[in-house]
């Protein structure tokens, strides 16, 4: 019989693209071939058989497995064939040629255990619909002895069978907290599974120092033993939450996975995935990590992962290594630049990935040279088009200055439609090269289109009026003040914070009203004071309308934009206020405060504990300044502590709407009121009520609305003129009646 080494590469990499390809007739033919030459390879047949599962035939990777079972039955390898069709039960849990084999091969395998047939018929391995729980309870049955380990899943945890009986087929185990706890023998293997004496649980709860030594000393092993005990994969969550305390202190965690990480990452015995909390898997056969990707590499179906795959090998590449990853990648990837098959921003991805590669790595590039960037980019009708394609940051930007060279003369055009386009961690870059050269006029431009465009473009919208705010284009540039970029500001957040807005982001609108709160109360912040200042009294006055009236603010961040303008024209606060309006209460109904105290307690008892257990979990992963689930979840913490913060605030100086405070001689808090709009001739109804209350489903709202401010105080019969954001609007006052009795 051949050795492993005889087995030309070939063969495995033929198998491998075979089952990528779910060619099955190509391989069964290599597993054939492969059954001649490596048959002791238990490992490599089994890692096969997971892998044309995984892509969708776990029938076919049993049947294969079980074509494998005869020949090592006949030269009395019971326990390798016992093995592999432990796994192909795991394929095909009620395969009934599976579970004739297994029963043939235990019978043979057990013949001398006296306990054969009472295990046979505990564990129902001949009759039981799960065969895979079968062999579980089988195996566990028979390996009873005194002084062996068990481990019992539904909470006790570990335990020690202390007494043994065979006569009245009864173990006494002791548990943690259940000593000389009395099992009957039928139970075992269904209650408890059996554990080596090195097993890491067996050493956490009867020699913890041995394992807390093993962490210090080399996590990379120590976490290598828990997934090689737990005989299966773990993702860094699940393995922090096996070792967490007992063994690496949650404090250490961060440093522990860190060290581990860079180990197990090169170590040919495991397979480290990907992301913030990848999955750690044993190899069954070893690969170098440059082994690994270039599999990965080859067996990807799409240029985006391939290009991907190599990114990654490059951000950790090794000196001496990584070229043998990347000395056949760039030779596959070189031919395809120059191709005309392939489109020019896929061609453009590949050459920037070579360039990237010869940088960081000039090794691997063997002396090769590369095209010419600015050539190939010269084939480009539209280079925005193209820039929106490439799906990389960092080779987006790097495409810049060479569209820039390729473009010659035409340059500022591009940089122009670069502010219209979706690429928005380029504007900052092209606002910056027109600026740079006296291009104030197509910046000018720009904004003008993507004014026109701005329920198509809020994105670029926002970007341009934060930008004049803040002083960072001048509102020469512009020709709009900052005032009205603020207005614009407002009127873009009510849009996308109303259902009924006009502005068709679909499930951005959240993200984008989030960003727009950001630059009003973060960015622009201090400069507040200034802006209403430079708007004037009456300016000011009808930016009140936009911000109490305003649907995507709360109205704690109402108040705070209305107290800002009140410190600037004090005499706007006296001119606003209605007689029964006191300064800082919130009025609300009962119903609509015990409603904003449930969110509160909601807010504090359930979302801050779960985001703080999402940084728990985020601290896990390590590399804290590259982590952007940690970056994510403080954001979120300081967000929702924040809103807490300004919930209690609100709810300590709300005030009952009391059935005395209602007129129905006039428009006051808690009347509905009837209205006939004048310019429609339609008739509106409306309860007034306190913030918490309003629901605009039920016509219900806040006497904040500016509609209610313009009705309070108001009688039957009167005529009033309403400012709203999309204009003026005039209501005659039909009825008044209590709301609240």
């Amino acid at each position: 019989m051949a050795t492993a080494s005889e087995t030309t590469p070939s063969l495995l990499t033929s198998i491998e693209q075979a089952i990528q390809r779910k060619d099955y007739e190509q391989v069964e033919q290599c597993w054939l071939q492969l059954a001649q030459t490596r048959s002791q390879d238990i490992d490599l047949f089994l890692d096969y058989s997971d892998e044309i599962s995984k892509v969708g035939a776990p029938s076919r990777a049993s049947l294969l497995l079980q074509m494998l079972v005869p020949d090592l039955m006949s030269q009395n390898a019971h326990v390798e064939a016992f093995r592999i069709l432990r796994h192909a039960a795991e394929h095909t849990p009620a395969d009934r040629d599976v579970r004739g084999l297994v029963l043939e091969c235990v019978r043979e395998l057990y013949k001398d255990n006296p306990f054969l047939a009472r295990g046979l018929e505990v564990s129902g391995l001949d009759d039981s619909a799960d065969l895979r729980k079968a062999i579980q309870v089988f195996e566990t049955y028979l390996s009873v002895s005194t002084g062996a380990y068990v481990f019992h899943e539904a909470g006790w945890g570990v335990g020690k069978i202390v007494e043994f009986d065979p006569e009245k087929s009864e173990v006494y185990i002791d548990f943690r907290t259940r000593k000389r706890h009395r099992m009957a023998f039928s139970a075992i293997g269904k209650m408890v599974k059996r554990l080596e004496p090195d097993h890491y649980r067996v050493l956490t709860e009867f020699d913890p120092d041995r394992l807390r030594n093993l962490a210090k000393s080399d996590a990379a092993e120590f976490i290598k033993k828990v997934v090689r005990d737990e005989g299966r994969p773990l993702n860094v969550r699940q393995m922090k939450a096996l070792v967490s305390e007992s063994i690496v202190s949650p404090s250490a965690w961060s440093k522990f996975w860190s060290d581990a990480k860079a180990k197990l990452r090169r170590d040919p015995s495991v397979a480290l995935g990907s992301g913030n909390n990848p999955t750690i898997e044993l190899r069954r056969e070893a690969l170098s990590y440059e082994e690994a990707m270039l599999r990965k590499y080859r067996a990807a179906r799409s240029r985006d992962e391939k290009t991907r795959l190599a990114r990654e090998c490059l951000q950790h590449r090794n000196e001496e290594e990584s070229p043998r990853f990347f000395a056949p990648v760039i030779e596959e990837i070189l031919p395809l630049i120059g191709s005309e098959q392939l489109d020019i921003p896929d061609r453009i991805t590949l050459l920037l990935l070579c360039r990237e590669v010869q940088k960081a790595l000039p090794k691997a590039m063997d002396g090769r040279t590369l095209p010419s960037a600015v050539d190939l980019l010269r084939q480009v009708s539209d280079p925005v088009g193209l820039i929106e394609r490439i799906p990389i940051g960092d080779y987006r930007r790097e495409l810049v200055p060479l569209l820039q060279e390729s473009l010659a003369d035409a340059w500022p055009d591009f940089y122009e439609k670069l502010l219209l386009s979706r690429c928005s961690d380029l504007w900052d870059l092209a606002y910056r090269g027109l600026v740079s050269r006296q291009h104030g006029e197509r910046i000018r431009r720009a904004f003008a289109e993507v004014s026109r465009l701005r329920d198509e473009k809020p994105e670029n919208f926002a970007w341009f009026c934060r930008s004049g705010v803040i002083g960072r284009i001048s509102s020469e540039i512009l020709e709009h003040s900052r005032v009205d970029l603020f207005e614009n500001l407002l009127i873009l957040l009510d849009k996308l914070g109303s259902e009924r807005g006009s502005v068709d982001v679909g499930k951005d609108a959240r993200a984008l009203a989030s960003l727009v709160r950001q630059i009003l109360f973060h960015e622009i912040g201090d400069l507040m004071n200034k802006i209403f200042e430079e708007a004037g009294q009456e300016r000011t006055r009808h930016m009140l309308t936009l911000i109490l009236h305003n649907r995507g603010l709360t109205e704690y961040q109402r108040i705070s934009l209305e107290s800002r303008a009140y410190v600037v024209f004090p005499k706007l606060d006296v001119e606003e206020k209605k007689p029964h309006e006191e300064e800082q209460v919130i009025y609300v109904t009962e119903p609509g405060l015990r409603k904003q105290q449930d969110e509160l307690q909601r807010l504090i008892q359930v979302e801050l504990p779960g985001v703080a257990q999402e940084i728990g979990r985020a601290k896990a992963f390590g590399d804290l300044s590259e982590n952007a689930e940690y970056s994510a979840a403080l954001e979120k913490q300081a967000q929702l502590a924040q809103r807490a913060q300004d919930m209690q605030k609100e709810i300590q100086s709300a005030k009952l709407i009391e059935p005395s405070m209602v007129r129905d001689d006039e428009v006051s808090i808690g009347t509905r009121v009837t209205l006939r709009n004048t310019q429609r001739g339609f008739l509106e109804t409306y309860t007034i009520l306190g913030p918490w209350d309003a629901d605009f489903d039920q016509h219900v709202i806040s006497y904040r609305a500016a509609v209610a401010r313009g009705l309070l105080g108001r009688r039957k019969g009167e005529t009033v003129a309403i400012s709203l954001p999309e204009g003026s609007v005039s209501y005659e006052i039909m009825a008044i009646v209590k709301a609240i009795a």
